[in-house]
């Protein structure tokens, strides 16, 4: 699920470049940790700087963009799940600075962490409401 509209990738890359799959693998399944390029560029058996240069050539966008895409998706999905404080989710998807991962969520996705998780928040119906509804429905209780 590509929540970053705004880094455009050519994700056919991934999957025609064996070295870019490896990379999106080690990316993916290493989010909460730093992820120097040189080490990446080891994994797709590149050096640093030719690694920068066939990453942006063939995905369309820079290695640092495309993991902060991957990062903020990640974290759209774990603040869709309402179980989890913003700060927690901003370490487990790999920022180091609550701020940072702040700026760049807003960045990506229009709105902040916090207004994002009240976005998805079901709809909290008033328990007279809900009283109104039941009865309404021809749903009562029997005690």
């Amino acid at each position: 699920m590509d929540w970053s509209e705004n880094i455009p990738v050519d994700d056919d890359a991934f999957q025609y470049y064996e070295r870019l799959g490896r990379v999106r693998e080690f990316g993916q399944a290493n989010l909460s940790q730093e992820l120097p390029i040189q080490e990446v560029a080891k994994i797709a058996g590149l050096s640093p700087k030719y690694f920068t240069a066939f990453f942006r050539q063939h995905t369309g966008t820079c290695f640092r963009d495309w993991l902060a895409s991957i990062r903020i998706d990640r974290a759209r999905a774990l603040l869709s799940e309402r179980t989890r404080p913003v700060t927690e989710v901003a370490f487990l998807v790999g920022f180091r600075d609550v701020r940072t991962f702040q700026r760049t969520f807003k960045k990506l996705t229009g709105m902040t962490p916090r207004a994002f998780k009240k976005s998805v928040a079901p709809a909290v119906q008033p328990a007279a409401d809900a009283a109104k509804t039941s009865r309404a429905s021809g749903q009562f209780s029997s005690t």
